[in-house]
């Protein structure tokens, strides 16, 4: 009887110590999209992102959502080694399938879809209302 007590008593303690954090280990400080590469649809596009890992445990892995508009365009990811605490500053490649012109060129967000810890526990944002960072655009 004891035994099992216990094996309960770890079993639940463990399930809420690995629980997701309920905020993103990852803030999203900056982030800005190259005009240029937004042309023809399906060729390869460019985003700048600054982002600090905020949480308690190195991330291993970060799934971007981006959005135009309402409507979420695509998910790019960056996996590394991230550090509580540093700003990570990374240009990352996506693929683009949609027509992305007028009104909608300008509205891109972005938000964190999913992290990854080193320590094993994975964050996952909700399907609306993740927090978003407008980005800016720029030319080369």
């Amino acid at each position: 009887m004891k035994i099992t007590s216990v094996a309960c008593a770890l079993a639940a303690l463990f399930a809420l110590t690995a629980q997701a954090p309920a905020a993103p280990p990852v803030a999203i400080t900056w982030c800005a999209f190259n005009i240029w590469t937004m042309a023809p649809i399906g060729a390869g596009g460019q985003i700048l992102v600054h982002f600090t890992n905020t949480g308690g445990a190195t991330v291993d892995d970060v799934r971007f959502r981006m959005l135009w508009g309402d409507h979420t365009f695509t998910l790019v990811d960056d996996a590394g080694n991230f550090p509580t605490g540093n700003e990570i500053r990374h240009t990352l490649s996506f693929d683009h399938y949609g027509e992305i012109t007028g009104e909608t060129l300008y509205s891109l967000n972005l938000a964190v879809d999913h992290a990854h810890l080193t320590s094993g526990v994975t964050w996952d944002a909700p399907l609306a209302g993740a927090p978003a960072v407008r980005c800016i655009i720029y030319r080369t």
